[in-house]
C-alpha cells in the first residue's frame, strides 16, 4: 500500500457518522488526515474531548473547514453578514480546540446584481480582516477557498483571489479546489498562478455537479495528480456521502492509490 502522508479526507464523505467515528474509519483505510467540517461536528453534537481523544488514539492530523452552507460574509443584509462572521469565528475556536491549526473558509457572494460587485467586495474585505485578526489571536491559519464559477460567487479564479489577498494580512492563505477550475484551463499553469496556497481540495466534476469521485468526471484527474504528486501540501479528497456504505470514500482511495503507485514506479 502506498503511504499517502499528505492525504486528508473531507469528513462529509462520511456524513452518516459522528466525527469521532469518522476519524476511526479513515484510520482503518490507512489515511492519517481528516478535514473536519464544523457543521458535521455540531450536527452530531460531537464533543471536542471525544474528537481529540480519537485524534490522539489514531495518530491523526486534522485541518478544519468552517461553517459555510447557510452563510454569506458579504451579504447585503447586515444581520446575516454579522452572524456569518460569528459562525466562522465559532469554527475557528473549534479548530483551535482540536489543534487543527488550519481552517478553510468560503468567501462571500453577491446578494445583488453585478453592478453591486464593488460594494460586496468592500464588505467582504471588511469581514475577512475581522476574521483574520480573530484567527491570529487564536493561532489558527485562515485559508480562503476559490469557489465555483456559479452565479453571484465573488472569488472564482486566481485573479480574484490574488487581488483579494492584497487587502488581507500575509497570514491569510488560499485553498485551491481542483473541481472549481474551468476544464479548459491548463492545471499546471493555473496552479502556478495562485498566491499563498496551503491546502488543495481534490475531486472530479461532471458539468455542474461538483465533487464526484476522482476519475468519474470530465476533469483530467490523472494529469492533476501527476502535477501534485510531489506536493507537500495537504491534499483533501472532497465529496459527500450520507449512506453508511463508504462507497464514495473507497472509490476515491482506489483511484488515488492506483495512480500514485504508478507515479512512484516511474519516479523510482
Amino acid at each position: 500500500m502506498v503511504r499517502l502522508e499528505n492525504i486528508y479526507i473531507a469528513s462529509p464523505m462520511l456524513w452518516a457518522y459522528p466525527m469521532e467515528q469518522v476519524l476511526g474509519i479513515v484510520n482503518e483505510h490507512g489515511i492519517k488526515g481528516v478535514e473536519v467540517w464544523a457543521e458535521q461536528v455540531w450536527y452530531y453534537n460531537s464533543t471536542v474531548r471525544d474528537i481529540v481523544h480519537a485524534k490522539e488514539k489514531h495518530g491523526m492530523s486534522l485541518t478544519c473547514h468552517a461553517a459555510s452552507w447557510d452563510l454569506n460574509i458579504a451579504a447585503l443584509n447586515k444581520g446575516i453578514r454579522v452572524q456569518s462572521v460569528e459562525e466562522i469565528k465559532k469554527s475557528i475556536l473549534l479548530a483551535e480546540q482540536m489543534h487543527a491549526g488550519n481552517i478553510t473558509i468560503h468567501p462571500g457572494r453577491r446578494t445583488m446584481s453585478k453592478e453591486w460587485t464593488n460594494w460586496h467586495v468592500k464588505v467582504l474585505i471588511e469581514s475577512l480582516n475581522e476574521i483574520a485578526v480573530f484567527a491570529q489571536q487564536h493561532h489558527v491559519v485562515v485559508s480562503i477557498e476559490v469557489m465555483e464559477h456559479v452565479k453571484k460567487e465573488l472569488i472564482t479564479d486566481y485573479a480574484a483571489i490574488n487581488s483579494l489577498l492584497d487587502y488581507l494580512p500575509d497570514s491569510v492563505m488560499t485553498t485551491l479546489d481542483i473541481a472549481h477550475i474551468p476544464s479548459e484551463e491548463d492545471f499546471a499553469i493555473y496552479y502556478s498562478q495562485i498566491k499563498r496556497i496551503n491546502k488543495i481540495h481534490i475531486s472530479d466534476r461532471i458539468k455542474k455537479k461538483y465533487h464526484v469521485p476522482l476519475g468519474q468526471g470530465e476533469l483530467d484527474c490523472v494529469n492533476m495528480l501527476k502535477v501534485l504528486y510531489h506536493s507537500e501540501l495537504p491534499l483533501v479528497i472532497e465529496g459527500f456521502d450520507d449512506s453508511k456504505k463508504q462507497k464514495v470514500l473507497q472509490e476515491n482511495l482506489n483511484f488515488l492509490r492506483q495512480h500514485f503507485e504508478n507515479y512512484k514506479k516511474r519516479s523510482g
